[in-house]
This record gives C-alpha cells, sequence and structure tokens, in this order.
C-alpha cells in the first residue's frame, strides 16, 4: 500500500528539532565547562561573575569579558582573539536564531485556524515586521509560516491517503504508529511561565551571572521555550484528537488486509478473479481520482476495494495476469460483464 507520509515526517522532524533545544546541553557549554571544570576553569568562573556584579557600565564589562576569555586561553589583551572564543563557546545571535526557528516551526499559530494574511513572502515580511523589529528574525519567521506544516495540512494529508470512510479506522492506526514515540508532553512549572527542568533554569542562570546573557534575555529565552513547550503539548493533543492516542489502537497496522469492514466477499469459486475484473476494467475506464480530480494508482485502488471485503488483494496483477496468459477464453472474461448487463436488464425492466 503506497502511503504518502511526507507532511506527517516532515512535522515529526521539527517537533523534535524543537524539543531539542530545550536541551541544556545547547546552553551550558561554556558554563558547565568552567563552574564544574578545573580550578582554572572555577576561577575564571568567579570572574566573569564578579564582572557582571560590579559597577562598570555595559560596554566597559563586556569588554572585561572579552580580555578575560583571552587570558583564559593565554592570549593576553588580545581583543579579537577573547571576541572570537566568547562567540564560539557562547553565540549569542546563533541562540536566538535557533530559539526563533524552533519556536515558530511548530508554534501554535502554524497548526491552528490562524489565517495567513498573504502568500507572498514580501507582503508577509512587511506584515510581520509591523508586530517584529530587526532582531527579531522575521525572516526565519516568515519562512516558518510559509513552508512548514500545520496540524490541518496533517489531516488533509490523511484524507488523501484514506479515499473511503470505511476504511478510515485502518488509516488512523496507520497513523497512530507514525506518531508512536514522537507524542511528547513537556512538563511547565506552576507559574506557567519556565520549564520545570531544574538544569536547564540553573544553566540558563549561570549564563546571566557570567553575562553571556542579560536579565532581558535571560526572560525572553525562558518564555521561548516556555512557548516551544506549550506547543509541543498542543500538537500532542491536536494529533491525539485526529487518530487517538498511539495506546489505543486496536486493528494491526502491519496487516495487508485489515478487518474494517463487516464485508466479505463470497467464497464461492471465480468470485474473485471476477471481482478483480470489474474493478481493473472501472479503473481503465478512469472511475477513480484523487480529491484533487488526479489519476490516482491501480494499487492503491484495489487496496481500497480490497479493504471494503477484507480480502488481500495486493496481488491483483499476478491474477490478471495469470488468467491472461492461460487458457482462459475470452468469453470467460466476458462472462462477468454479460452477467452485469443481464442484471442491470432486469432491473431496468422491473422498474
Amino acid at each position: 500500500m503506497n502511503v504518502n507520509f511526507d507532511k506527517t515526517d516532515r512535522l515529526i522532524s521539527l517537533i523534535e528539532d524543537s524539543l531539542n533545544r530545550l536541551c541544556p546541553a545547547h546552553y551550558h557549554g561554556v558554563t558547565r565547562k568552567l563552574k564544574k571544570g578545573s580550578t582554572h576553569g572555577q576561577n575564571f568562573y568567579k570572574e566573569l561573575v564578579e564582572i557582571t556584579e560590579s559597577n562598570r557600565t555595559e560596554s566597559e564589562k563586556q569588554n572585561e569579558r572579552i580580555l578575560a576569555f583571552a587570558r583564559y586561553y593565554d592570549r593576553e589583551g588580545d581583543m579579537d582573539y577573547g571576541q572570537e572564543m566568547l562567540k564560539r563557546l557562547f553565540d549569542k545571535e546563533d541562540t536566538f536564531r535557533k530559539l526563533t526557528k524552533a519556536r515558530w516551526q511548530i508554534y501554535p499559530y502554524q497548526f491552528s485556524n490562524w489565517r495567513i494574511p498573504t502568500s507572498d513572502k514580501e507582503e508577509l515580511t512587511a506584515y510581520m515586521s509591523r508586530y517584529y523589529d530587526k532582531d527579531s528574525y522575521v525572516d526565519v519567521i516568515v519562512d516558518a509560516i510559509l513552508k512548514e506544516p500545520r496540524l490541518s495540512d496533517i489531516e488533509r494529508e490523511f484524507w488523501a491517503n484514506c479515499p473511503d470512510a470505511s476504511t478510515a479506522d485502518f488509516f488512523r492506526n496507520l497513523y497512530r504508529e507514525r506518531w508512536r514515540d514522537h507524542l511528547h508532553r513537556v512538563e511547565i512549572d506552576e507559574t506557567g511561565r519556565e520549564i520545570a527542568d531544574e538544569d536547564l533554569c540553573e544553566t540558563l542562570s549561570d549564563l546571566r551571572l557570567c553575562g553571556l546573557l542579560s536579565e532581558d534575555e535571560d526572560l525572553t529565552v525562558r518564555w521561548d521555550l516556555c512557548d516551544i513547550a506549550e506547543s509541543v503539548n498542543a500538537l500532542t493533543e491536536g494529533i491525539i484528537a485526529l487518530f487517538g492516542s498511539p495506546e489505543c489502537q486496536t486493528v494491526a497496522t502491519n496487516a495487508i488486509n485489515p478487518v474494517t469492514s463487516k464485508i466479505h466477499l463470497s467464497k464461492e469459486k471465480g468470485v474473485k478473479i471476477d471481482y478483480i475484473r470489474v474493478i481493473n476494467c472501472l479503473y481503465e475506464l478512469g472511475f477513480f481520482k484523487d480529491d484533487k480530480g488526479n489519476d490516482v494508482t491501480k494499487k492503491d485502488v484495489f487496496a481500497v476495494f480490497g479493504a471494503a471485503v477484507n480480502k488481500d488483494l495486493s496481488d491483483y496483477d499476478k491474477d490478471l495476469s495469470r488468467s491472461l496468459s492461460d487458457s482462459t477464453a475470452l468469453e470467460k472474461h466476458l462472462k462477468i460483464f454479460d452477467l452485469m448487463k443481464e442484471k442491470m436488464t432486469g432491473i431496468f425492466n422491473a422498474k
């Protein structure tokens, strides 16, 4: 069965990427190394804290930090090297840019019924710039809005894969299995403004104490991380609302012949191949299209008609080939259509 999970797989990868931003390791590379490292590192950590707590201006503090980094790496007085090492160990701009991406690629507006004012990138950039300043990475926000899937896209993908309501339970099981191990709930503290992760909170506090984040920036990071957590939680609830929890699975999704219908094909000899002949003929006549009017594959058509009567028709092509290549006469191939013509004549005359 050919099932298209492109949108689903993309959203899963975005969720996992956003969740990674909640990992303390992304932020404590420098502070953890210094605070819990060698005596030399611990002394350097204390020096950075002292600079932050001093009465100097912010500009003077930053210069002192750069010089301190240069000294730590035995490059006394080398401002350029100190600046380079500070950025290498904690690139603030890169951190905020990645946080913005992680937040907006799964932000609630991305999967709610919020209507995008325009799909034109330049117009949307101008629109978003009214609400976000130039330091808010509007380009990242716009790319996420225009390119990344929302929950509504997952629902449309589901119904494109599931052409008949009679097979909906089977396809829900497929989606539940696809989402297994990818539905997360992130704990937020009682204030609703911070992730309930002591290690993460301590890490952010250390960055602020070392002057690598200002108080406002520290607060912004915590708010962004909280938004990411809330978005992950909301997506989890949204997916469960669509397909149910993976633990609710009732039908084996690895079965080619899912029992989702109470109708069974007659076991009378020749019925299966006649059923295949009729469906094949209807397909060749162009009876089946997707929701956009495009052609569908014969394999998908037989998967649906097989599920409708609890019969595995995945080898329909072999059955057809066998009956066409053996000694079966044309009259035998046409018999089912003659019977259908005879039945239709009787129905018409009985009206």
